[in-house]
Protein backbone atom coordinates (compact mmCIF):
# COMPACT_ATOMS: atom_id res chain seq x y z
CA UNK A 1 0.00 0.00 0.00
CA UNK A 2 1.36 3.43 -0.95
CA UNK A 3 2.73 5.47 1.90
CA UNK A 4 1.27 8.85 1.04
CA UNK A 5 0.98 11.68 3.49
CA UNK A 6 -2.23 11.82 5.51
CA UNK A 7 -2.57 14.96 7.60
CA UNK A 8 -4.92 13.19 10.02
CA UNK A 9 -1.98 11.16 11.31
CA UNK A 10 0.13 14.28 11.71
CA UNK A 11 -2.11 16.08 14.19
CA UNK A 12 -0.29 18.67 16.29
CA UNK A 13 -1.56 17.05 19.47
CA UNK A 14 -0.19 13.68 18.41
CA UNK A 15 3.20 15.05 17.38
CA UNK A 16 4.63 15.80 20.79
CA UNK A 17 4.69 14.39 24.27
CA UNK A 18 1.97 16.04 26.42
CA UNK A 19 4.64 17.55 28.67
CA UNK A 20 6.54 19.09 25.75
CA UNK A 21 3.39 20.39 24.12
CA UNK A 22 2.23 21.93 27.38
CA UNK A 23 5.58 23.68 27.84
CA UNK A 24 5.57 24.90 24.25
CA UNK A 25 2.11 26.42 24.48
CA UNK A 26 2.71 27.89 27.93
CA UNK A 27 5.97 29.50 26.89
CA UNK A 28 4.48 30.85 23.68
CA UNK A 29 1.54 32.41 25.50
CA UNK A 30 3.83 33.83 28.16
CA UNK A 31 6.06 35.53 25.62
CA UNK A 32 3.28 36.61 23.30
CA UNK A 33 1.85 38.53 26.25
CA UNK A 34 5.02 40.62 26.16
CA UNK A 35 6.21 39.79 29.67
CA UNK A 36 9.07 37.56 28.55
CA UNK A 37 11.51 39.61 30.59
CA UNK A 38 9.94 38.06 33.67
CA UNK A 39 10.60 34.49 32.49
CA UNK A 40 13.16 32.68 34.48
CA UNK A 41 16.12 32.36 32.14
CA UNK A 42 17.00 28.90 33.40
CA UNK A 43 13.51 27.67 32.58
CA UNK A 44 13.70 29.14 29.08
CA UNK A 45 17.10 27.56 28.40
CA UNK A 46 15.96 24.17 29.72
CA UNK A 47 12.83 24.29 27.60
CA UNK A 48 14.64 25.17 24.35
CA UNK A 49 17.32 22.53 24.94
CA UNK A 50 14.59 19.94 25.45
CA UNK A 51 12.97 20.88 22.14
CA UNK A 52 16.34 20.83 20.35
CA UNK A 53 16.96 17.33 21.72
CA UNK A 54 13.59 16.16 20.45
CA UNK A 55 14.22 17.63 16.99
CA UNK A 56 17.66 16.01 16.73
CA UNK A 57 16.30 12.66 17.91
CA UNK A 58 13.64 12.73 15.20
CA UNK A 59 16.18 13.74 12.54
CA UNK A 60 18.44 10.85 13.56
CA UNK A 61 15.51 8.48 13.13
CA UNK A 62 14.80 9.93 9.70
CA UNK A 63 18.42 9.59 8.57
CA UNK A 64 18.64 6.03 9.85
CA UNK A 65 15.33 4.83 8.39
CA UNK A 66 15.64 6.61 5.03
CA UNK A 67 19.09 5.31 4.05
CA UNK A 68 17.61 2.97 1.41
CA UNK A 69 14.67 5.20 0.50
CA UNK A 70 14.80 5.93 -3.26
CA UNK A 71 12.44 8.92 -3.41
CA UNK A 72 12.90 12.64 -2.71
CA UNK A 73 16.56 12.29 -1.75
CA UNK A 74 17.51 15.91 -2.60
CA UNK A 75 14.53 17.26 -0.65
CA UNK A 76 15.34 15.09 2.36
CA UNK A 77 18.96 16.19 2.38
CA UNK A 78 17.92 19.83 2.02
CA UNK A 79 15.45 19.81 4.91
CA UNK A 80 17.71 17.80 7.23
CA UNK A 81 20.57 20.22 6.59
CA UNK A 82 18.27 23.23 7.13
CA UNK A 83 16.92 21.96 10.45
CA UNK A 84 20.35 20.87 11.63
CA UNK A 85 21.67 24.37 10.91
CA UNK A 86 18.76 25.83 12.86
CA UNK A 87 19.56 23.73 15.93
CA UNK A 88 23.29 24.34 15.49
CA UNK A 89 25.50 23.10 18.30
CA UNK A 90 22.58 23.06 20.71
CA UNK A 91 23.40 26.38 22.31
CA UNK A 92 20.24 28.24 23.21
CA UNK A 93 20.02 31.61 21.44
CA UNK A 94 18.91 34.78 23.14
CA UNK A 95 15.18 35.14 22.88
CA UNK A 96 13.91 37.09 19.91
CA UNK A 97 10.38 37.67 18.57
CA UNK A 98 9.16 34.77 16.45
CA UNK A 99 11.75 32.30 17.76
CA UNK A 100 9.23 30.01 19.45
CA UNK A 101 7.11 30.01 16.30
CA UNK A 102 10.18 28.90 14.31
CA UNK A 103 11.11 26.16 16.75
CA UNK A 104 7.53 24.92 16.71
CA UNK A 105 7.57 24.88 12.87
CA UNK A 106 10.80 22.86 12.64
CA UNK A 107 9.70 20.50 15.39
CA UNK A 108 6.49 19.73 13.52
CA UNK A 109 8.33 19.10 10.24
CA UNK A 110 10.83 16.82 12.00
CA UNK A 111 7.92 14.96 13.56
CA UNK A 112 6.14 14.54 10.22
CA UNK A 113 9.26 13.17 8.55
CA UNK A 114 9.83 10.83 11.50
CA UNK A 115 6.33 9.38 11.02
CA UNK A 116 6.93 8.38 7.39
CA UNK A 117 7.36 4.68 6.75
CA UNK A 118 10.55 4.85 4.69
CA UNK A 119 10.53 1.08 4.23
CA UNK A 120 7.46 1.40 2.01
CA UNK A 121 8.80 2.50 -1.37
CA UNK A 122 5.44 2.68 -3.14
CA UNK A 123 4.03 6.13 -3.84
CA UNK A 124 0.82 7.27 -5.49
CA UNK A 125 1.74 10.53 -7.18
CA UNK A 126 3.73 12.72 -4.80
CA UNK A 127 6.19 11.30 -2.29
CA UNK A 128 5.22 11.46 1.40
CA UNK A 129 8.24 13.72 1.96
CA UNK A 130 6.92 16.23 -0.58
CA UNK A 131 3.38 15.93 0.76
CA UNK A 132 4.59 16.77 4.27
CA UNK A 133 6.59 19.79 3.08
CA UNK A 134 3.73 21.02 0.90
CA UNK A 135 1.38 20.63 3.87
CA UNK A 136 3.71 22.80 5.96
CA UNK A 137 4.11 25.42 3.18
CA UNK A 138 7.87 24.89 3.06
CA UNK A 139 8.33 27.80 0.64
CA UNK A 140 12.10 27.64 0.41
CA UNK A 141 13.26 28.76 -3.04
CA UNK A 142 15.72 25.87 -3.11
CA UNK A 143 13.00 23.33 -2.33
CA UNK A 144 10.61 24.82 -4.88
CA UNK A 145 13.30 24.47 -7.59
CA UNK A 146 13.81 20.83 -6.57
CA UNK A 147 10.08 20.15 -6.72
CA UNK A 148 9.72 21.80 -10.13
CA UNK A 149 12.71 19.85 -11.47
CA UNK A 150 11.24 16.59 -10.15
CA UNK A 151 7.85 17.33 -11.72
CA UNK A 152 9.50 18.16 -15.05
CA UNK A 153 11.40 14.87 -14.96
CA UNK A 154 8.26 12.85 -14.20
CA UNK A 155 6.22 14.56 -16.90
CA UNK A 156 8.95 14.16 -19.54
CA UNK A 157 8.91 10.42 -18.91
CA UNK A 158 5.40 10.30 -20.36
CA UNK A 159 6.64 10.30 -23.97
CA UNK A 160 4.82 12.21 -26.71
CA UNK A 161 3.28 15.69 -26.15
CA UNK A 162 -0.19 14.27 -25.66
CA UNK A 163 0.94 11.94 -22.87
CA UNK A 164 2.98 14.75 -21.32
CA UNK A 165 -0.04 17.02 -21.20
CA UNK A 166 -2.09 14.23 -19.66
CA UNK A 167 0.62 13.73 -17.01
CA UNK A 168 0.74 17.49 -16.37
CA UNK A 169 -3.01 17.54 -15.69
CA UNK A 170 -2.64 14.53 -13.40
CA UNK A 171 0.09 16.11 -11.27
CA UNK A 172 -1.69 19.47 -11.23
CA UNK A 173 -4.95 17.94 -10.06
CA UNK A 174 -3.17 15.89 -7.39
CA UNK A 175 -1.29 18.98 -6.18
CA UNK A 176 -4.51 20.96 -5.86
CA UNK A 177 -6.02 18.16 -3.74
CA UNK A 178 -3.13 17.93 -1.25
CA UNK A 179 -3.87 19.04 2.31
CA UNK A 180 -2.28 22.22 3.63
CA UNK A 181 -1.97 23.57 7.14
CA UNK A 182 -3.39 27.08 7.27
CA UNK A 183 -1.36 30.10 8.35
CA UNK A 184 2.07 28.44 8.44
CA UNK A 185 5.15 29.05 6.30
CA UNK A 186 8.89 28.68 6.42
CA UNK A 187 9.19 32.28 5.23
CA UNK A 188 6.25 34.48 6.16
CA UNK A 189 7.42 37.20 3.76
CA UNK A 190 7.69 34.86 0.74
CA UNK A 191 4.99 33.86 -1.71
CA UNK A 192 3.23 30.67 -0.51
CA UNK A 193 4.46 27.45 -2.09
CA UNK A 194 0.96 26.69 -3.39
CA UNK A 195 0.81 29.96 -5.33
CA UNK A 196 4.27 29.50 -6.87
CA UNK A 197 3.48 25.94 -8.01
CA UNK A 198 0.05 26.88 -9.35
CA UNK A 199 1.68 29.51 -11.55
CA UNK A 200 4.27 26.97 -12.66
CA UNK A 201 1.57 24.48 -13.65
CA UNK A 202 -0.30 27.15 -15.64
CA UNK A 203 2.79 28.23 -17.61
CA UNK A 204 4.02 24.68 -18.24
CA UNK A 205 0.55 23.59 -19.37
CA UNK A 206 0.42 26.46 -21.85
CA UNK A 207 3.80 25.40 -23.21
CA UNK A 208 2.67 21.78 -23.62
CA UNK A 209 -0.56 22.96 -25.29
CA UNK A 210 1.49 24.74 -27.93
CA UNK A 211 3.79 21.75 -28.32
CA UNK A 212 0.80 19.45 -28.72
CA UNK A 213 -0.77 21.67 -31.39
CA UNK A 214 2.40 21.52 -33.45
CA UNK A 215 2.64 17.77 -32.95
CA UNK A 216 -0.97 17.24 -34.04
CA UNK A 217 -0.36 19.16 -37.27
CA UNK A 218 2.49 16.83 -38.17
CA UNK A 219 0.20 13.85 -37.57
CA UNK A 220 -2.52 15.26 -39.80
CA UNK A 221 -0.29 15.76 -42.86
CA UNK A 222 0.17 12.24 -44.28
CA UNK A 223 -2.66 10.07 -42.92
CA UNK A 224 -2.01 6.35 -43.10
CA UNK A 225 -5.08 4.37 -42.19
CA UNK A 226 -4.67 1.75 -39.52
CA UNK A 227 -7.28 -0.40 -41.28
CA UNK A 228 -8.44 -0.10 -44.85
CA UNK A 229 -12.06 0.97 -44.89
CA UNK A 230 -13.90 2.08 -48.00
CA UNK A 231 -15.68 5.48 -47.89
CA UNK A 232 -19.12 3.92 -48.09
CA UNK A 233 -18.35 1.72 -45.06
CA UNK A 234 -17.43 4.62 -42.83
CA UNK A 235 -19.94 6.16 -40.45
CA UNK A 236 -20.21 9.88 -41.06
CA UNK A 237 -20.63 12.03 -37.94
CA UNK A 238 -22.31 15.42 -37.84
CA UNK A 239 -19.58 16.45 -35.42
CA UNK A 240 -16.14 17.82 -36.12
CA UNK A 241 -13.08 15.68 -35.42
CA UNK A 242 -12.39 17.73 -32.27
CA UNK A 243 -15.94 17.16 -31.02
CA UNK A 244 -15.80 13.48 -31.89
CA UNK A 245 -12.51 13.21 -29.98
CA UNK A 246 -14.12 14.68 -26.86
CA UNK A 247 -17.03 12.26 -27.07
CA UNK A 248 -14.84 9.18 -27.44
CA UNK A 249 -12.52 10.29 -24.63
CA UNK A 250 -15.48 10.86 -22.29
CA UNK A 251 -16.92 7.42 -23.11
CA UNK A 252 -13.57 5.82 -22.23
CA UNK A 253 -12.95 7.96 -19.12
CA UNK A 254 -16.38 7.10 -17.68
CA UNK A 255 -15.83 3.40 -18.42
CA UNK A 256 -19.00 3.13 -20.49
CA UNK A 257 -16.88 0.85 -22.64
CA UNK A 258 -14.12 -1.53 -21.60
CA UNK A 259 -10.83 -1.34 -23.48
CA UNK A 260 -7.17 -1.97 -22.84
CA UNK A 261 -6.41 1.73 -23.15
CA UNK A 262 -7.77 4.95 -24.59
CA UNK A 263 -5.27 4.62 -27.41
CA UNK A 264 -6.74 1.21 -28.25
CA UNK A 265 -10.23 2.71 -28.40
CA UNK A 266 -9.24 5.39 -30.90
CA UNK A 267 -7.29 2.93 -33.05
CA UNK A 268 -10.25 0.55 -33.12
CA UNK A 269 -13.02 3.00 -34.03
CA UNK A 270 -11.55 6.01 -35.84
CA UNK A 271 -10.75 4.15 -39.14
CA UNK A 272 -14.50 3.49 -39.45
CA UNK A 273 -15.53 7.14 -38.96
CA UNK A 274 -15.55 10.26 -41.06
CA UNK A 275 -16.87 13.81 -40.62
CA UNK A 276 -18.43 16.37 -42.94
CA UNK A 277 -15.04 18.00 -43.42
CA UNK A 278 -12.70 14.98 -43.31
CA UNK A 279 -13.22 11.73 -45.11
CA UNK A 280 -10.15 10.03 -43.64
CA UNK A 281 -9.19 10.52 -39.99
CA UNK A 282 -5.98 9.75 -38.12
CA UNK A 283 -6.54 7.90 -34.84
CA UNK A 284 -3.52 9.56 -33.23
CA UNK A 285 -4.45 13.03 -34.40
CA UNK A 286 -8.09 12.73 -33.29
CA UNK A 287 -7.02 11.40 -29.90
CA UNK A 288 -4.61 14.29 -29.47
CA UNK A 289 -7.39 16.78 -30.24
CA UNK A 290 -9.37 15.49 -27.26
CA UNK A 291 -6.87 17.21 -24.95
CA UNK A 292 -6.97 20.63 -26.59
CA UNK A 293 -10.59 21.07 -27.65
CA UNK A 294 -12.13 24.51 -27.21
CA UNK A 295 -15.13 25.36 -25.05
CA UNK A 296 -17.32 25.77 -28.14
CA UNK A 297 -16.61 22.14 -29.07
CA UNK A 298 -17.49 21.01 -25.56
CA UNK A 299 -20.78 22.90 -25.78
CA UNK A 300 -21.68 21.22 -29.08
CA UNK A 301 -20.98 17.74 -27.67
CA UNK A 302 -23.02 18.50 -24.54
CA UNK A 303 -25.95 19.68 -26.66
CA UNK A 304 -25.76 16.49 -28.73
CA UNK A 305 -25.76 14.36 -25.60
CA UNK A 306 -28.73 16.29 -24.20
CA UNK A 307 -30.66 15.50 -27.40
CA UNK A 308 -29.79 11.82 -26.97
CA UNK A 309 -30.92 11.87 -23.34
CA UNK A 310 -34.20 13.54 -24.32
CA UNK A 311 -34.85 10.98 -27.05
CA UNK A 312 -34.13 8.03 -24.72
CA UNK A 313 -36.60 9.42 -22.20
CA UNK A 314 -39.25 9.52 -24.93
CA UNK A 315 -38.85 5.83 -25.80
Amino acid sequence: MANNYDDSSYDFSNGYTPELRSKLISAALFIDNKIHNEINNDLYVAFVKRVFEEILMKLQNVQLNSREYPHARPALELIIERITDFVGDGEVPVYRPGFLEEIDYYLEIADKLDRINFFDHDIKIYTPVDEALIYMNYNSKSYIKLLEAWLTEQINKAGDPMEKLHAMHLYHKAFAQLHRKPDVALHKDYIPLKEVLQNWFVHETQYLDNELNLWVRTLELPIVQQKKTSPEERIKWNLSSDQLALLIRAVDDTRVIQAKSMNAVFKAVIPHFSTEHKEVLSASAVRARSYIAEQSDKDVVIQALEKIIKRIREY
